[in-house]
Parts: structure tokens; sequence; C-alpha cells
């Protein structure tokens, strides 16, 4: 699974407003509009080539396999925006046992019925509908979803971890709470069903699925 590189960096670019929380505060004062921010995330891809391209985002963290079919600068892109994409390593190993993520599922009752993550001891909130991408049509659904998590949540603060059924669905939903002023966000790339890059959240945990052939 192969998706145009370019037309994902131009819509990371032109879909955020904001800058990423985790970077210094004596630094200089953040972009204030889309050119500026599109100016400052050249520069930045530029200065940190050789890192980048080695597979690793340059606060050192080791990319995920999702991220060679993205590309690497798409990755490093949504990092410099404040949002990771993760594996099923990361699932395992970090949501289930460390960091207490929120799980937010954006998959349609259809897809729902075919893996229950109800049965994972994490805690979720479901918000999804059937259809491919509803999130990044409009932008009332997206401040509708954002803020039925922050609702839910009782603020933005809180970590949280979105999902979908392969991973798409939930780089648009990630990037609308961190729109909204959410502060740790990560988009689980491999989704519920797993693509290309690798297993899903369901072998990875042993939920069954049970899907039309």
């Amino acid at each position: 699974m192969r998706f145009p590189k370019t037309s994902l960096l131009a819509s990371l670019i032109l879909a955020i407003s904001v800058a990423d929380p985790s970077r210094s505060q004596t630094e200089s004062a953040p972009p204030a509009n889309e050119t500026e921010i599109f100016a400052a995330l050249v520069v930045h891809l530029a200065e940190n080539a050789q890192t980048i391209q080695s597979g690793r985002y340059t606060d050192g963290r080791e990319m995920g396999p999702i991220c060679d079919q993205f590309g690497y600068n798409v990755c490093e892109s949504e990092a410099f925006l404040g949002i990771h994409d993760t594996g099923e390593s990361w699932l395992a190993k970090s949501l289930l046992k460390t960091d207490g993520r929120v799980l937010i599922d954006v998959r349609g009752p259809t897809e729902r019925a075919w893996a229950d993550l109800g049965r994972a001891s994490v805690e979720t909130i479901v918000y999804g509908v059937d259809g491919y991408d509803p999130l990044s049509i409009s932008e009332l659904d997206r401040a509708a979803f954002a803020e039925t998590v922050s609702e839910a949540l009782g603020g933005k603060t809180r970590p949280v971890a979105v999902i979908c059924s392969l991973g798409v669905r939930s780089r648009a939903a990630a990037m609308a709470l961190r729109e909204a002023g959410f502060t740790d966000v990560v988009n689980v790339a491999d989704g519920v069903l797993g693509n290309a890059a690798g297993d899903g959240y369901a072998a990875v945990l042993g939920i069954p699925v049970d899907m039309p052939q």
C-alpha cells in the first residue's frame, strides 16, 4: 500500500495551525500561518535530512514500518506538528502496560462488528460512522469530534491514541485533535486490521476478526 507522498505532505501543512508543544521554550515563536509553517518545515527537513532518511525521527525515536510506505519526510512532518505514528510493538509494550493512553476508535459500526476492541482492557472512546473518511470532509465533523473527545476526557491533556481499520482515517482524526489543542496524540499506523506495513491491533492482541470475504 503506497500513498502519494506529495499530496499527503500538502494536506498535512494546510490542515495544521498549531506548533509542536514538545519543542524547547527557548526557541523562537511558532509560525503564525500556513505559509510560515511550511517554510519552517522545509528548513527543518533539510537540516535533519540524514537522520530522517535513516528511518529515525529527529528526537531519536525509530520510525515504524508505515513510514516507509508514506515516506520518511511525511512522518517527520507530522512529528514536527506533534503527531507520531506507531506500530504493533508499541501497542503491546506501551499502550497496554505503561503510558495508559486512551484509545480513540474512529471506525464505523460495521467495522467495529468485525473486530471488537472491547475485548482489550484499554479505556476506549468510540466515535465513527460507516464510510471512508468523515472526519476529513467537514470542518463541523472535525470540531464535533474534538469536542466529544475533550468532554469525555475532561480536557485536552490526557494522552490519546487514534485508531481505525487501516491507519488512514486515524491520521486525519489525529490531526483534528492536534488542531483542537490536544497535547499528546499518536496515530496507530497499522490500524485494527493491519496493512502492508505490518500486523494490526487485532492480531497483536489476539482479538478475533470476523469480516465478509
